[in-house]
């Protein structure tokens, strides 16, 4: 990494389970998670007086870090065929769904 970049930290209030696979896995290279599938939110005790009433919103937004894939650098292929599809255009990395970014940061809209 380039010295001298901003830099910035984050704090982690929970972590996010998928019924049915180990909380260690890792995602494997062009494996992708299904983003319709069921996942189940755990906040860290500490954080949940920080949550109190949020039921009562009609839009909640989870900002996740996807810690169990290998980031890209820019030594990686940046740019990309959707799903591997030779009848779609070529993007950029940043133009795709793709979990393998530098920063493997996603957002979620949950129910």
């Amino acid at each position: 990494m380039a010295t001298g970049r901003p830099q910035f930290t984050v704090t982690p209030i929970g972590v996010v389970h998928r019924p049915g696979m180990p909380d260690d896995a890792r995602s494997e290279r062009g494996a992708y998670f299904d983003p319709f599938a069921e996942s189940i939110i755990e906040i860290f005790p500490e954080w949940e007086t920080g949550l109190m009433r949020i039921e009562e919103f009609s839009h909640l937004v989870v900002v996740l870090f996807m810690d169990r894939t290998d980031p890209l650098t820019p030594d990686d292929r940046l740019v990309w065929r959707m799903e591997n599809r030779d009848d779609l255009p070529a993007v950029g990395l940043f133009a795709t769904r793709s979990p393998r970014r530098p920063n493997p940061i996603g957002l979620s809209y949950p129910k």
